[in-house]
């Protein structure tokens, strides 16, 4: 019973690392997209909203407070999917 608490310890560890500093924002939008334009747009908006400055530079980057950011989505299963944003901090400027 010692090791599976010393297990799921250092999973939650593990867990928190990747959640926290993997230079990641993610988020959920109130409407599902099936248009990468629009999604952008709708990332876009969201962002402003929440006081950063951010603009499109093409079709899967956006620049957010002067850093590249690559966008993704993923769709999350429950009762009702939700589609997450993820963007990704790129290295290279």
């Amino acid at each position: 019973m010692e090791i599976f608490s010393w297990l799921l310890i250092i999973l939650a560890i593990i867990s928190f690392y990747f959640l926290f500093y993997n230079k990641k924002i993610v988020f959920e939008l109130d409407d599902r997209y099936y248009n990468q334009e629009d999604l952008n747009k709708a990332a876009v908006e969201y962002l402003k909203k929440q006081g950063r400055n951010c603009e499109v530079i093409n079709n899967s980057t956006l620049l957010i407070d002067g850093q590249k950011y690559f966008l993704s989505q993923r769709t999350i299963c429950a009762k009702v999917p939700v589609q997450q944003v993820v963007l990704k901090k790129s290295n290279k400027i």
